[in-house]
């Protein structure tokens, strides 16, 4: 979230050589990590707009799109980290290919316990809006 605001606050404008600017994004990198107050405060933040999502449910359907939104910018910013002999088409492919096995597993390990423990599987919160 601290990339956001500095990109919001036009900290990043390309003002300079692109060799001074990776420099200068460098020291504000730096000077983030190595501030824990900020850190916590910038965590605080994005905990706090997460749980004002989960609360509001499917009311902030326009604030999941921007979220969206910002996962592809994390995806560029990743993909601008990578060495150029990295594909970053196939490193989403491999990214998608293993998230979505974890959630098979994951669907695999949860209902045998379910079921185990006589539970209904429709039991706790619905996943309907």
């Amino acid at each position: 979230m601290a990339y956001i605001w500095h990109s919001v606050t036009d900290i990043f404008t390309p003002t300079l050589p692109q060799e001074e600017m990776a420099l200068y994004i460098g020291f504000i990198f730096s000077n983030l990590i190595a501030d824990p107050i900020r850190l916590i405060g910038w965590h605080t933040l994005f905990m706090g707009v997460t749980v004002a999502m989960v609360i509001g449910g499917c009311k902030f359907e326009v604030i999941f799109l921007n979220i969206y939104s910002l996962g592809m910018g994390a995806i560029m910013v990743y993909g601008a980290y990578l060495p150029k002999e990295v594909s970053v088409a196939t490193t989403t492919l491999t990214i998608i290919i293993a998230d979505t096995i974890v959630a098979i597993l994951a669907g695999l390990i949860i209902f045998p316990i379910v079921f185990s423990n006589q539970l209904v599987p429709t039991q706790g919160a619905g996943l309907g809006c």
